[in-house]
């Protein structure tokens, strides 16, 4: 299905597959406040900026609880993890721990010969 979209200057229509929905958000903001620019549609502020910005952006209390939030979700996901390999008999046997250890690359130190 193709869709007719305005684009550039008032009256240009152009066919597109599947617009995205910035753009179609750009479009309506763009008809209804009427302007008379043939400007090209530009994403809100907020799209533009990088993550780090928008991060330092917010007020420290949400920071901190988007940290806390993120390291929440990373234990549950760890915790998780575990149970499920015990639930589904995945855990390794020493059989398994001891073929892992032969198949590691040893280290020897050598002693350089003096010139």
């Amino acid at each position: 299905m193709s869709w007719l979209v305005a684009c550039g200057h008032v009256g240009e229509l152009q066919v597109r597959e599947r617009p995205s929905t910035l753009f179609l958000a750009a479009l309506i903001l763009r008809i209804a406040t009427r302007s008379s620019q043939t400007a090209a549609i530009e994403p809100p502020t907020i799209l533009k900026m990088a993550v780090w910005q928008w991060f330092k952006a917010i007020p420290p209390r949400t920071r901190v609880m988007i940290g806390v939030g993120i390291m929440a979700y990373a234990g549950a996901g760890l915790y998780l993890s575990d149970k499920a390999e015990e639930r589904f008999g995945l855990t390794p046997t020493e059989k398994d721990r001891e073929e892992l250890r032969n198949a590691m690359p040893t280290i020897a130190a050598v002693e350089r010969g003096k010139k």
